[in-house]
């Protein structure tokens, strides 16, 4: 089955050829790995904060999460709320200390707030969880694009894997923010009209509540359990997701108070979510009570992924499917192309430089970074053609990489930049903790996602705010430390045996008793390891103290000799072509309402360009003022 039309075949490559010629113009403004990983720290906040609201968008969004909101109707809708908070309250936490961390990768700073172990630690996890995460971003994609095509969806894998990571390679953390930008003038500009279009098919907004089912706490999607907890869980690991993970966002910009900027920017444009991403799954449940009953879903596996599509195509005119494509395309491609780039980050940052070669110059690191940037690539493809085959769903993949990971990781990582009284060594073993409680909890004990989270959240932050305790008791009284483990230990074993969901029999046992028990006489063996003296305590001192000092932009940003281009204007200058473009694509309109959605369209680009235009010059004016701040205040230019 094939359901996009030549010219929307045409539409698409030009999508293609635009994303391509961004990287390739872009790579000029990566001449080395500040600029490459963090932008130079002069991304303005605007283009950050739509990045970060962005990074956070894929097909995934179209397909497995609009096949969740149509399986769960309004809890769906509170779950893809949650940015309107967790952006807002991460930024509040971290922002402005992202900022005056002065880093280039973001687990760059633990080596020294913490230890090389533990940089070393989050290296590696964190790495693994976004390149886990990134293969069901992309499977994700095409399979919303396969039906379209009516290609193999194997291939298509390949080939639109393989055009985000050249792009990505090309243009470096420059090029990944702007072809953002531009993929969020599509994405826009599409979804304006499809809801609006789509609420018309249930009597408006009032049908769709009258219609919709009710809402309920409680439901099983591809055999996993969702329920309240969950959603709490959800908003949690996003409050610390965004303040650890937005981290590249934050301090790539200029200053404090441009890095919060770009959490309240992402959090004001996430109030356009349940509007502009939830209708459409929502009619269709509507529309479509049976989706095995429609002919568009009855060939294919899970179609309850393909909502949002059967609804677009529905309603869509013929030209404007190949925007639609290009829009699955952009949130994905902003997806991956931040993951390249930050990952990159950290392996040749914190595992490259820290690990195996810390005499690498700022031209051996650069090279080194676009390589790994590539590699990570290619893991990526093959994840997704693993994924795109699996019986447990993409919804459920992506769900439970992301409660798995993100809480063992993200608390240490934002309150380290919080916190002074945490020790060095903290981090470390609280991590270790949270990592393998939450497995447990959710492997063998067969706890639900929310369930897990909490277990495993509590006791990263326990073993992380009371490690210093735990080392005095180790020095002291270590009698006392043995009992306390002991009694830890038989909680832990306790609490999952007589919690399992599922049979309960042997190797569950085990496996729950021989990890309590490590994990609790851990807080004694671990401690056999630290070195604590005061140069450990000189350090954090040193790092709270460059973490009080606000930037100065004069002359850490602006006097470092670089020569300002402005862009910009040159993108803008792009949308507005578009934008003039996309009426002519109504010679295939099949009525005067297809007209009035090409004319729609182009408005939302021309807009945009014409914003993006007035932005950029007024950059350059800022520019040129602070380079006559540093040709006055003597520092080289």
């Amino acid at each position: 089955m094939r359901l996009a039309q030549d010219v929307d075949y045409i539409v698409l490559i030009i999508y293609f050829i635009l994303m391509l010629a961004i990287g390739i113009y872009f790579s000029k403004f990566s001449k080395n790995v500040r600029d490459y990983f963090a932008g130079g720290n002069r991304v303005p906040w605007w283009v950050s904060g739509i990045s970060l609201y962005m990074t956070n968008f894929s097909a995934w969004t179209f397909t497995a999460a609009a096949g969740f909101i149509y399986h769960s109707s309004w809890y769906g809708v509170i779950y893809i709320s949650s940015g309107i908070v967790t952006y807002a309250v991460g930024a509040l936490l971290t922002a402005k200390r992202w900022r005056r961390s002065r880093v280039v990768s973001p687990i760059e700073y633990t080596q020294t707030r913490f230890n090389i172990q533990t940089q070393q630690l989050l290296g590696w996890v964190i790495s693994a969880n976004f390149i886990l995460s990134a293969g069901a971003q992309l499977s994700a994609t095409c399979k919303f694009l396969a039906p379209l095509f009516g290609i193999d969806i194997d291939l298509l894998i390949v080939i639109t894997g393989f055009v985000i990571l050249l792009y990505t390679f090309l243009g470096g953390l420059w090029g990944v923010m702007i072809t953002d930008f531009v993929q969020f003038v599509i994405l826009i500009s599409m979804t304006l009209i499809i809801s609006p279009l789509s609420l018309k098919l249930v009597g408006g907004i009032t049908g769709l509540i009258e219609k919709a089912p009710p809402l309920v706490f409680n439901h099983i999607y591809n055999n996993v359990h969702y329920d309240v907890h969950f959603l709490i869980a959800i908003y949690l690991i996003g409050i610390f997701g965004i303040a650890a993970g937005a981290s590249q966002r934050f301090y790539s910009v200029v200053d404090e108070k441009s890095a919060l900027k770009v959490g309240i920017l992402a959090s004001t444009l996430s109030l356009a979510q349940p509007l502009l991403f939830a209708v459409p799954p929502l009619v269709a449940r509507i529309i479509w009570p049976d989706l095995m009953q429609v002919e568009l879903f009855k060939k294919f596996f899970q179609p309850n992924d393909l909502v949002y599509l059967g609804v677009a195509v529905k309603i869509l005119p013929i030209g404007l499917v190949g925007l639609l494509m290009s829009a699955m395309l952009a949130a994905t491609m902003s997806t991956l192309s931040s993951v390249y780039n930050y990952v990159g980050s950290i392996i040749t940052r914190d595992i490259y430089v820290s690990l195996f070669n810390p005499k690498a110059d700022e031209t051996k690191q650069f090279k080194f970074g676009r390589i790994i940037s590539l590699v990570l690539g290619v893991i990526v493809i093959a994840e997704a053609l693993i994924y795109i085959h699996s019986e447990f769903g993409i919804f459920n993949i992506m769900t439970t990489f992301f409660t798995l990971f993100n809480i063992p990781v993200n608390i240490p990582l934002a309150l380290g930049l919080i916190l002074k009284g945490i020790p060095r060594w903290g981090a470390f073993l609280s991590i270790i903790w949270g990592l393998v409680v939450g497995a447990i909890a959710r492997f063998v004990a067969g706890w639900s996602m929310g369930l897990q989270v909490y277990i495993a959240g509590i006791s990263t932050l326990l073993v992380l705010l009371f490690s210093e305790k735990i080392r005095q008791l180790y020095l002291n009284k270590r009698n006392l430390l043995a009992f306390i483990s002991l009694v830890v230990s038989i909680f832990y074993s306790g609490i999952f045996i007589f919690n399992v969901f599922g049979e309960l029999n042997f190797v569950k046992i085990f496996l729950i008793v021989t990890s309590s028990f490590l994990l609790g006489f851990s807080l004694i063996y671990f401690n056999k390891f630290i070195k604590e003296n005061e140069e450990d305590k000189e350090l954090v001192e040193n790092f709270f103290k460059r973490i009080e000092k606000p930037v100065d932009v004069i002359n850490e940003v602006y006097g470092k000799g670089e020569k300002e281009v402005s862009t910009f204007p040159f993108i803008g200058s792009i949308l507005i072509i578009i934008g003039v473009l996309i009426p002519f694509l109504s010679v295939v309109a099949h009525s005067e309402r297809d007209i009035y959605i090409f004319v729609a369209i182009s408005v939302v680009y021309i807009v945009f360009g014409i914003l993006m235009i007035y932005h950029g010059r007024k950059a350059e004016k800022k520019f040129n003022e602070y380079l006559e701040a540093v040709r006055n205040s003597g520092i080289p230019k």
